[in-house]
This record gives structure tokens, C-alpha cells and sequence, in this order.
């Protein structure tokens, strides 16, 4: 019944019918530290790459994010690459808004029976009440990520590209649909 109910009320909410613009200005740079004809260090290349977008909304928050990175050819077959990236992303307008205003939020009680080996393997219900509705004061979701990783490109065999990656990424302020 909760869930025909749910189902019920979700068909019945209307979104807003809005358009959202959105305008970016995005720059991009390689730079080449080291190069095979010019070697200072142990490395066949160094190249600096940088980017930076900035991102505005006509319904949310702008944002500047940047990245860098760093690739070291470390033979003429294997590369060492290294960067770091920030990340933004808007909320989705139905997470925003509904066009009836009055009726935004509805509430969607979970009832869960558990065996409770504290009270003698007795049977316990839990309530669970969820609201459940776009929220306009939601921010946009941000993130920073680094990564490591190798690049394997043997001269043997033209074409092969075979890499190894490490990603570590923390997302603050995520948008999620409750469960």
C-alpha cells in the first residue's frame, strides 16, 4: 500500500517547465618542460598540462574549477602520469523545484522488522519516515579528485596502448535520491 501510495502521489506531481542556460568558457595548455632533444633529467619528457572552466548557470551557482597534471615519459615505452581536477555539478531542476509549491514534500514511512539478539531474539519494527521532494536550497555537488597512473606503449607492437590507473575521488555537498 505504501508503495502504490507513493507511486500514486509521485505521478500526480507536476515539474516546472523551465529552461536552464548555461554558458562556459574553458582554457587548456600543454607545456613541454623536457623534451628528448633538450634532457636534463633521467626522463625521455615532462610535460605541465592546465586547464581551467568556468561555468555559469542562469539557475544556480557559477563555479571555476582547474586542473593540472604532470606526464614523465620515463622511457621512450613508459610513462608516469600524475593530476589533480576539481569538479561541479548543478543540481537537476526536478531536484529544484515542482510546480505545485503547496504540496512539494510528502513523507513515505518505511516500517523494518528485525530479530534484536539484545532483547532475546525478539522481533523489533522500526519506523522510518523519509520526506521526500525537491529541495531549492540544494547546492551544487563539488569534487576534487587525484590520480596516478602508467602508460605502456611498446615500440614492438605499433598501436598498443596499455595503461594502469589510480583514482581517488571526494565528492562534498552529493545529490542523492534517498532510498
Amino acid at each position: 500500500a505504501i508503495m502504490g501510495g507513493r507511486a500514486n502521489v509521485a505521478r500526480d506531481i507536476v515539474y516546472l517547465q523551465q529552461a536552464r542556460t548555461t554558458k562556459a568558457v574553458v582554457g587548456e595548455r600543454t607545456i613541454p618542460l623536457i623534451s628528448e632533444k633538450w634532457r636534463t633529467l633521467p626522463v625521455t619528457a615532462l610535460d605541465l598540462d592546465l586547464s581551467a572552466r568556468h561555468e555559469m548557470a542562469n539557475d544556480s551557482k557559477s563555479a571555476t574549477t582547474i586542473a593540472a597534471g604532470v606526464k614523465a615519459g620515463l622511457t621512450r615505452d613508459l610513462a608516469l602520469r600524475v593530476s589533480w581536477t576539481e569538479g561541479f555539478f548543478p543540481p537537476d531542476q526536478r531536484d529544484l523545484y515542482t510546480a505545485d509549491f503547496n504540496s512539494t514534500v510528502f513523507q513515505q514511512t518505511v516500517n523494518s522488522t528485525f530479530v534484536d539478539p539484545r532483547r532475546g531474539n525478539t522481533s523489533q519494527t522500526l519506523s522510518i519516515i523519509n520526506d521526500i521532494g525537491p529541495n531549492p536550497d540544494l547546492l551544487p555537488e563539488t569534487s576534487t579528485s587525484q590520480s596516478v597512473g602508467l602508460i605502456f606503449s611498446p615500440r614492438w607492437a605499433k598501436g598498443l596502448r596499455l595503461s594502469l590507473d589510480y583514482w581517488d575521488i571526494e565528492k562534498q555537498d552529493a545529490i542523492r535520491t534517498p532510498t
